[in-house]
């Protein structure tokens, strides 16, 4: 039975849509972040994606954009009971950005009428839907297309009225298409698999290229990342630029969940020089419903962005852009600094369940002096811990000062061509916040460094050096920043509102207040 529902298309007229899709497609509309025209493209592709095509074409003709998807089509069920619901879908959550049930709803908001034929072994099916007096109907028509593979075409018949107040676009165009798909599908184009397949994608007939900044001549280094979270694999890369890069690259890292980027992250990283992408199936289902961001408040999120931060700070390292230690300023200002803004922030636990900042325990490579270690080092006094030193086993030997660290001992860092020596050695220590003035010259106060866990204060920003000539004066300014520079991370990441903030940032300053007050 070659057509399964011939016969039958005569016997239904017009039908409106399930749901008053009318004012659900405004709805939709106001949804995105971005216009309807990139969204219809977007969406395509992502049920391109979440099924088992391996060609998508998008083809621009006088008033209509047709996109054909090879490789695969519609079942009969799905086809006649799923498609004309607006939130109707087969996909599971977590395993593809489909499940919404709005990829082809979309389109409406641009189309004065949409052509849907597909062809999945003996099926193949038309529907065809349109406005009539403003309100959305659908209806089953014969097949009309030849259709020679499994397949599914989408034929757009644009309304360029609407077009144009979407996206001042007068039409489609071959250019816009492109852009958008460099734009969202950046390591897909480049032949990276998803799904454990690849996706050949064409416009107009050509093949569309990968966008020019994954090109790795571009590059002086490049880190290959490979991880696990919750035994699931992270794969990516960071590249670093001889120079700073300007826009979104510089400084940031594309997420990328099922091909498509959803947003790019500086995961507290003050440099411009670099960038790159992470392969992220996993977060697929804290994905917010406009597959622009992430829902951040989620414990999954939190352990994705500090293990990402950890592994771009060793890279960050490795070139010298993470600042030393800057002018390591008197240790006693250091060590009242550090104090008292982690003193202040254990009066917060709900900061400290964002697993961002607070005191902790956790393991991390530290330095332990030996006159055989392989590290060169030199010995500082600006805040210290002590944790077990020993090498020879349990019982051994004594516990020793290591770096960071409230307490005031002096301990090793590093540094090239230093006379004194040092081993690499893993242990569970303290980690709280640490305040780091170092001279930057950036427009910023402070920020945040999630991987380093510390807060970076630029002492070459004309506040600081107004203030660095009195002591009291330039002490109340470095904990201000720094506890604001907390914030304002947490904040970027849609991990507290702006009430919150302002909130916090109030009662933060009277805690510190009664704090000074306590101790003098």
């Amino acid at each position: 039975m070659t057509d399964l529902l011939s016969g039958f298309e005569a016997l239904f007229g017009p039908r409106r849509f399930e749901v008053d899709l009318k004012h659900l497609l405004e709805d939709i509309r106001d949804h995105y972040s971005f216009p309807i025209p990139r969204a219809v493209i977007v969406e395509n592709m992502d049920n391109c994606i979440d099924e088992k095509y391996r060609e998508i074409h998008f083809n621009v003709k006088k008033g209509k954009l047709e996109i054909i998807m090879k490789g695969d089509g519609i079942p009969p069920q799905v086809f006649s009971k799923v498609l004309p619901t607006l939130s109707g879908t087969t996909k599971v959550r977590g395993e593809g950005l489909g499940h919404y049930g709005w990829g082809m709803k979309v389109g409406l908001v641009i189309s004065k009428r949409m052509i849907i034929e597909t062809k999945k072994g003996n099926f193949q099916g038309r529907q065809v839907w349109f406005l009539k007096e403003g309100v959305p109907h659908w209806q089953l028509e014969k097949p009309k297309i030849m259709l020679k593979e499994d397949s599914t075409v989408i034929i757009h018949e644009l309304d360029e009225k609407r077009l144009y107040e979407e996206s001042h676009l007068t039409s489609f165009n071959e250019e816009f298409i492109v852009e958008t798909l460099k734009e969202y599908y950046p390591t897909l184009l480049a032949g990276y698999p998803v799904k454990g397949r690849k996706l050949a994608v064409f416009v107009n007939n050509k093949k569309v290229e990968p966008p020019v900044w994954l090109s790795k001549e571009l590059y002086e280094d490049k880190k290959l990342l490979k991880l696990k979270i919750e035994d699931r694999s992270i794969g990516g890369r960071f590249f670093l630029a001889k120079k700073d890069l300007e826009g979104e690259l510089g400084g940031k890292i594309a997420i990328i969940v099922f091909g498509r980027l959803i947003t790019r992250e500086s995961f507290g990283l003050s440099t411009k020089r670099i960038t790159g992408y992470v392969h992220a199936d996993i977060l697929a289902d804290i994905v917010a419903a406009d597959k622009t961001n992430f829902k951040r408040a989620t414990r999954k999120w939190r352990k994705f962005s500090s293990c990402i931060a950890q592994e771009l700070s060793k890279f960050a390292k490795k070139h010298g852009l993470i600042p030393e230690e800057g002018g390591l300023l008197d240790r006693n200002f250091m060590r009242r600094i550090n104090e008292q803004v982690n003193r202040v922030l254990k009066n917060f636990p709900n900061l400290e369940q964002l697993g961002i900042i607070g005191t902790r325990r956790e393991w991390a490579k530290v330095l332990i002096e030996q006159e055989t270690g392989d590290k060169p080092v030199i010995i500082i006094q600006q805040g210290s811990q002590r944790t077990e030193g020993t090498i020879g086993g349990p019982g051994e030997g004594d516990r020793v000062p290591i770096r960071p660290g409230l307490e005031d001992e002096k301990a090793p860092v590093d540094r090239e061509k230093a006379k004194r020596r040092a081993k690499e050695e893993k242990r569970r220590i303290k980690r709280g916040i640490e305040v780091f003035p170092t001279p930057i010259g950036s427009n910023r106060e402070a920020w945040f460094d999630l991987g380093e866990r510390r807060v970076i204060v630029d002492t070459e920003h004309p506040s600081y050096k107004a203030v660095s000539r009195h002591a009291k004066t330039r002490e109340y300014y470095t904990i201000r920043c720094a506890l604001e520079a907390i914030l304002d991370y947490l904040l970027e990441n849609e991990q507290i509102n702006p009430s919150e903030y302002l909130n916090l940032k109030q009662e933060m300053m009277l805690t510190w207040g009664r704090i000074q007050a306590a101790s003098s």
